[in-house]
């Protein structure tokens, strides 16, 4: 006779598939990291592993907490049709709530309070939620053991080459961002200048503190743990790399459950295979956040073979897409559009006709107290709740009307560009970007899309075709889609990163198309057609960082992106203040150091300048790396130097005067980094190239770097 009693739930290991692309994804880190330029440039292998260690243990003690904190948070989120689900959804909304808990206590100043004993005792608390031994939850144990562990192997390529780049020094990576420019003018600068404050809040010198800033936030809450931002930087990177990744877990978890093992497998690789993906996920940037809102909001919001949510279900359903909204928004503003929308539009469709209005109103009431400490936080310090944004609506926060228009006039489409020119920017930024002749010559110009969106495209025809739970599928990942291109064309200014999110409907539809036997089923070879196709995705973002950081004479250009593995000191120049202060370093040594110190060792150690005091830095928001007294704005605020023009127009005397009474000694100038801003547009009219001239022209200059900068003294008196 054979029992019908339910069995026990078995706890079970982590799956051998995800022992195996973590392995693989070292193995490849190990080897890329010998490219840190021509011979006879040394590997960095071992230095890999060792920041490996130093970056990732911060960033998943993070993620333990932000377990703990969904694990608690866990009555409010909907049923999911495994335990695997239902703990990856555990730990997005914790993600969520977590981001959102720093960035409430970083404006309270209380997370940096008692010498950051508040932070690790949050961090320790929640941690120990998470490993707190409990109740297993309710859900079937099928999908991580039929992955045979061999499939791991095709995520190793993207997988690895993300990891390296995540443990490369800011600054460093990536041509497109020009050096990661966003880390360190704003993704990780704010953070620092909020633990040297104590609190975060307005800055009138960075325009971009008026953003939500919850991806801010949660490096603000790493700077505090480590007590030194610098030690922090590698950590922040290290932390989106895993959210890329649990992204992509999120993505098979929902394509296997109406796909099977193959789809899954072609769904995550597609996604975390995305150049897109990876560029963003291994820099302190929000995008991989926002992937992960997404991703984990369509896995609850998709009909996914079903016919919608059931009475019993909505409340928490909806309680939990406005989390995962709010996340989404905290971490970039512009999500609103690009993630909340579409989850809300899902969500009502998936609602009963008579209960929609109270799914909205759930959802909403989840998501305002998130947001609202960052409206209020910037009603009170800007004036007005959306600083930088909606500055023609609600005034600019103390800004004159011609920085608003340029801020948005920057920040959105072309004035007067017609239907055309969006269409052909879809063209060129989403469908053969990177491919063919470069539309503007001198910008980059990578594959950083790959072919996603043509095959994105036709894959959503064939699910359609198709029909059955593939059209359900992919008809609002179609929907979705259009709602964030529309919103691209019609609202943005056309960049190819501001869509990367995308990659994560694009990636379900790759899936919805993959043909499988049927639901449950699957065959070696789709399993091995899967594997080959994503093994060989990964081999674009790898190739592309072979690329990177080209080095040589001209006639033989040798990539060294693994230069900077976990180098911050070096970047930084806190290793060659270092070394210069060993008093047996001779003369040689002393002048090989020195002629491989970035300018930044020369700003911070007045030693070396010959001057004390502050610095001022014109054309140069970089400032992640100034670790002495000193002054910097973003384009958009202008700085010191165009206050004086103002007060003192056509006075070049004045204004070094006006700056030496306050202390200015010493000024940092990118006048390449000014002319590219006035070329956009965007750089003062007033501070023009005559102006810039005459000031430069008083000062006496201390030495010219290979990033373009110049270091220059503010003489005691007029020469």
């Amino acid at each position: 006779m054979t029992s019908t009693a339910p069995r026990a739930p078995v706890r079970r290991p982590v799956p051998p598939v995800v022992l195996v692309a973590a392995a693989g994804a070292v193995a490849v880190c190990w080897g890329l990291a010998g490219r840190t330029g021509p011979p006879p440039a040394e590997p960095l292998r071992a230095e890999s592993l060792w920041a490996i260690a130093v970056a990732y243990a911060p960033a998943i003690v993070w993620m333990l907490a932000a377990a703990g904190l969904g694990r608690i948070a866990s009555g409010l989120l909907p049923s999911v049709e495994t335990r695997l689900e239902r703990g990856l959804l555990r730990v997005a909304v914790g993600t969520a709530l977590l981001m959102a808990i720093d960035a409430l206590l970083g404006r309270l100043g209380v997370l940096t309070a008692a010498e950051g004993g508040v932070a690790w005792t949050l961090t320790a608390t929640l941690a120990v939620a998470a490993a707190w031994p409990g109740r297993p939850a309710s859900g079937t144990e099928t999908e991580p053991l039929r992955t045979p562990w061999w499939t791991g192997l095709a995520f190793a390529p993207a997988l690895g080459t993300m990891l390296l780049a995540s443990i490369a020094a800011p600054g460093w990576l990536w041509s497109s961002e020009f050096g990661g420019y966003d880390s360190l003018s704003y993704h990780l600068l704010l953070p620092r200048e909020w633990f040297e404050a104590g609190v975060m809040g307005p800055l009138a010198h960075n325009a971009y503190s008026g953003l939500p800033s919850h991806v801010e936030a949660s490096t603000l809450h790493l700077m505090t743990l480590l007590r030194d931002p610098l030690a922090a930087a590698l950590p922040a990177q290290a932390l989106q790399a895993c959210l890329a990744a649990l992204a992509a877990a999120i993505i098979a978890a929902t394509a296997r459950r109406s796909f099977g093992v193959a789809a899954a497998i072609l769904a995550a690789g597609v996604f975390i295979g995305t150049p897109w993906t990876v560029v963003t996920g291994s820099l302190a940037y929000n995008e991989a956040t926002v992937a992960l809102m997404l991703a984990a909001g369509l896995s609850i919001t998709l009909p996914s073979g079903a016919s919608g949510t059931t009475p019993s279900e909505m409340p928490r359903r909806a309680a939990t897409v406005g989390i995962l909204a709010a996340g989404a928004v905290g971490a970039k503003a512009t999500s609103i559009a690009l993630c909340a929308l579409p989850l809300g539009v899902l969500l009502l469709a998936g609602t009963p006709r008579g209960r929609r209005l109270a799914a909205a109103g759930l959802a909403s009431l989840a998501a305002l107290p998130m947001l609202l400490p960052w409206l209020v936080h910037n009603t009170l310090g800007f004036g007005q709740p959306f600083f930088p944004l909606l500055g023609g609506v609600f005034g600019g926060g103390g800004w004159s009307e011609t920085q608003i228009a340029i801020f948005e006039a920057a920040h959105g489409p072309p004035a007067g560009a017609a239907l055309g020119e969006g269409v052909a920017a879809f063209s060129n930024e989403l469908l053969r970007h990177g491919l063919g002749p470069n539309p503007t010559p001198g910008e980059p110009w990578r594959p950083w899309w790959g072919l996603l969106w043509p095959a994105g495209i036709a894959a959503a025809a064939v699910a359609i075709a198709a029909g059955g739970v593939r059209r359900r599928m992919a008809r609002p990942l179609v929907g979705a889609l259009l709602a964030m291109l529309a919103f691209w064309i019609g609202f943005t200014h056309w960049e190819s990163r501001f869509l990367a999110p995308a990659a994560v409907p694009l990636a379900l539809l790759a899936a919805a198309a993959w043909p499988e036997p049927s639901r449950g089923e699957t065959s070696t070879g789709g399993l091995a057609g899967a594997t080959a196709l994503v093994f060989a995705s990964g081999l674009l973002p790898m190739a592309i960082l072979l690329g990177e950081r080209p080095l040589g004479d001209g006639t033989e250009r040798v990539g060294a992106p693994a230069a900077a593995t976990g180098q911050v000191a070096a970047v930084s120049g806190r290793l060659h203040q270092r070394l210069l202060r060993d008093p047996g370093l001779d003369r040689a040594s002393r002048a090989a150091v020195l002629a491989t110190a970035p300018v930044w060792t020369f700003v911070n150690d007045p030693t070396l300048s010959g001057r004390g005091g502050r610095v001022l830095l014109v054309g140069e928001a970089r400032a992640f790396h100034l670790d002495r007294p000193g002054t910097y704005a973003s384009v958009w605020n202008r700085g010191r130097l165009s206050e004086l023009v103002r007060e003192a127009p056509g006075e070049p005397d004045a204004w070094r005067r006006a700056l030496r009474e306050e202390g200015y000694t010493l000024v940092l100038l990118d006048e390449g980094m000014i002319e590219r801003w006035r070329g956009d547009g965007w750089w003062d009219p007033l501070l023009d190239a005559g102006a810039v001239a005459a000031f430069r022209e008083g000062l006496l200059p201390l030495g010219r770097f290979p990033s373009g900068v110049e270091l220059l003294e503010i003489p005691e008196t007029e020469r």
